[in-house]
């Protein structure tokens, strides 16, 4: 018969801090690693890389890593709202490869980078 022992160790504010540390650590990782992570999937066979949300999509725009855009447009004014895309310092020249409407008053529209 075996006996286990165990210990209460209560988290004291300098573990909280710790812990805090070790994800701002991961987060800044993430983003310095973005561009080596994304070419690595880009190279792997396989299909299309998505990318949602507009933080991760600002990166990877700002990167040059976007190769296709598609986005899905449905009309409501607002006055405000989010951006589609991030301010760019430069243009990001795009054709257009194919449109789909839809019965909702929605559109697809897939456009190539240039």
């Amino acid at each position: 018969m075996t006996s286990t022992q165990t210990t209460d160790r209560r988290a004291s504010a300098d573990d909280a801090k710790d812990a805090a540390k070790d994800a701002a650590n991961d987060v800044a990782n993430t983003t310095r690693d973005v561009a080596n992570e994304v070419a690595k999937l880009k190279e792997q066979p396989g299909k299309d890389l998505a990318v949602g949300g507009a933080s991760l999509a600002s990166t990877l725009i700002d990167l040059g890593l976007v190769d296709e855009y598609r986005l899905f447009v449905k009309p409501v004014v607002l006055g405000g709202g989010t951006p589609y895309f991030p301010p760019l310092d430069k243009r990001i020249n795009l054709e257009l490869v194919e449109t789909r409407t839809f019965a909702a008053p929605a559109v697809y529209l897939r456009y190539r980078r240039v």
